[in-house]
């Protein structure tokens, strides 16, 4: 088989099965429309892509850490509206500025609780990013490993890739809309900004769940999951 010719079916495999996962996801997708991260020529497309990605992630670390079907699929479901409102968000906080994103992020949890969604998945949502980085670090312990693989798997995902965890905070570091918001960190955390917290956060998980998983090196956890994904993959239909 020449292999452009492999390369092609393997790129349409890959869609197909993104595809698929889309349609049997197609309330949060509904949803993810209402708040304009459609269609794709207005950029904000790349978003649903980014959660579609995460769904995914979560649902493999799940399923490798032994959680219920029940968990699997409040995670999955979770990772589909996690970022629902991030339009709205970083269009909020270009007029309001960083001072904003807190209001949004509780809206945007308000919002989930309307449209029918459990509170164990709007939990889950909650469980992302700087929102939930006191709560972290205050009571890593007993957190549950569900919310951990959300918060965890939002950190190593950018855009539509598995990434290092270092390689995405960095990334998010950089960005010029999160810097104001980042310092503000320094005034909860005696100094340290919301990203170095976040890093600490996400290492300390990698740490607890590289044993469970039977991985080495804490850091390979990306690789792993991106592993699974392709293998997901590779062996659909």
């Amino acid at each position: 088989m020449p292999e452009s010719k492999g390369l092609d079916q393997e790129k349409t495999k890959k869609t197909k099965f993104w595809a698929r996962r889309a349609l049997g996801s197609i309330s949060e997708m509904r949803h993810n429309k209402e708040t304009g991260l459609f269609p794709k020529s207005e950029g904000w497309r790349n978003v649903v892509e980014h959660e579609l990605v995460e769904a995914e992630a979560v649902d493999v670390l799940a399923e490798k850490l032994g959680l219920s079907e029940e968990d699997r699929k409040n995670l999955r479901t979770a990772a589909l509206l996690h970022d629902v409102y991030k339009r709205k968000e970083i269009e909020r906080a270009s007029v309001e500025g960083p001072s904003s994103f807190d209001k949004t992020a509780v809206e945007e949890a308000e919002w989930v609780r309307s449209l029918g969604y459990s509170e164990e998945i709007v939990k889950y949502i909650e469980s992302v990013a700087w929102t939930s980085l006191e709560e972290f670090t205050r009571d890593f312990n007993t957190i549950s490993t569900a919310r951990k693989i959300i918060h965890y798997v939002d950190d190593i995902t950018l855009g539509g890739d598995i990434v290092y965890l270092d390689k995405r905070i960095d990334y998010l570091e950089a960005k010029h809309e999160y810097r104001e918001l980042n310092e503000r960190g320094r005034a909860v955390f005696n100094g340290r900004t919301y990203s170095e917290v976040q890093r600490e956060i996400s290492k300390r998980i990698e740490r607890e769940f590289a044993p469970k998983l039977g991985i080495a090196d804490p850091q390979a956890i990306p690789e792993f999951i991106k592993d699974c994904i392709n293998t997901r993959i590779t062996q659909s239909e």
